[in-house]
């Protein structure tokens, strides 16, 4: 990781390859109900299901390989580790104690240090766990061609296995975790489909979604089954679900915008937790300048693989809802996709560095 220090500040690049270890797939693993989740990490009481260690122990040896080989190709063995996971993290900032999509680890970060110290490997700091989505951010304010780089105020939304969402406002990444009391998280807000927008737009729930409607249809899945590749042969129930998708994405992209700017609605439906928020908040009046869409759905998008299909209805769907306002309430925002694949490790990299 290089560092260079400009007019704006510090800028970071990462050179080479990145190093990628990956936990076999495991079929079987089925993480407990979030709201079973979320009550144990109220009441301090993660303990973690065999399942869930199995699988916790496998993605801390594939972070352990990792780290070793980046290394090894340095030739160093003490290193000030930046680690950034999803979910919510434990009292003392080293574990996991809810995972939508994973297995709980409230042990990671012990567990992590243990592995390396076993690999010959010295750190210069314990560790401690950042958000993805705030590492994403800052990765994007702050790394090298980032797209945040140069603006005040805007919105990343990350879409893979789920949703990693940070703010940029008035300059600088703002923790959504700081902004509960006035936002929710998209994997705990209901969208005007029923499910929560995690559950619907990110890249895994893209291809569920799409697996399951091919099997309501009594249709075998193609061999291109993903829904992208599926809709440029034509595939009716692939167009239509990206086209819907598009349109649930506008509606969270959209919430964010009105949010920032005029404090929460009053959607009924988004329900109770939605109407409990305060709509007085720090940055109202605030107009976001830019929308960021990230990780597996920002290359997507980047590339032109839903041109026709969910970016139109996207953009089609933010340019009705912005006619609809009253004249000077709305101004254009720019879309804009990421296809850096570098963004999170550059801002845990970054959260690590700025703790020492």
């Amino acid at each position: 990781m290089l560092a260079t220090q400009t007019a704006r500040g510090l800028i970071l690049r990462s050179d080479g390859p990145i190093e990628s270890r990956v936990p076999r797939p495991d079929p079987t693993f089925t993480p407990l109900p979030l709201d079973q989740q979320l009550e144990n990490g109220r009441r301090g009481q993660v303990t973690v299901t065999d399942s869930e260690r199995q699988r916790g122990l496998a993605c801390v040896d594939a972070a352990t390989d990792a780290v070793c080989a980046c290394l090894a190709a340095t030739g160093r063995r003490r290193v000030l580790l930046g680690v950034c996971a999803p979910g919510l993290r434990t009292g003392d900032g080293r574990g996991i104690s809810v995972m939508a999509n994973g297995p709980r680890m409230p042990l990671l970060a012990a567990n992590l240090e243990a592995a390396l110290r076993q690999r010959g490997v010295e750190l210069l700091a314990p560790l401690r766990l950042a958000s993805d989505a705030d590492c994403c951010g800052l990765g994007e304010r702050y790394g090298e061609g980032g797209l945040l780089a140069d603006v005040e105020n805007a919105y990343y939304l990350g879409s893979g296995t789920g949703l990693a969402e940070a703010l940029m406002l008035r300059g600088r990444v703002v923790s959504l975790d700081a902004c509960s009391d006035w936002l929710l998280k998209a994997w705990q807000m209901i969208s005007s489909a029923g499910p929560t927008y995690e559950r619907l737009v990110s890249a895994a729930a893209l291809n569920r979604v799409y697996a399951d409607r091919l099997a309501l249809s009594g249709r075998p899945a193609p061999t291109d089954w993903r829904p992208e590749q599926a809709a440029r042969r034509g595939d009716p129930i692939a167009r239509q679900w990206l086209a819907e998708a598009g349109r649930l994405l506008a509606e969270l992209i959209a919430e964010r915008i009105e949010t920032i700017r005029d404090g929460r609605g009053s959607d009924a439906w988004r329900g109770s937790d939605y109407l409990r928020l305060n709509p007085q908040h720090p940055f109202r009046n605030l107009s976001l300048q830019r929308v960021v869409v990230g990780q597996q759905l920002g290359r997507l998008l980047a590339s032109g693989a839903m041109r026709d299909t969910l970016e139109q209805a996207l953009r089609e769907s933010l340019d009705a809802r912005r006619a609809g306002r009253p004249p000077g309430s709305s101004s254009a925002i720019e879309l804009r996709y990421s296809s850096n694949d570098r963004a999170g490790c550059i801002g845990a990299a970054l959260s690590a560095w700025c703790r020492m």
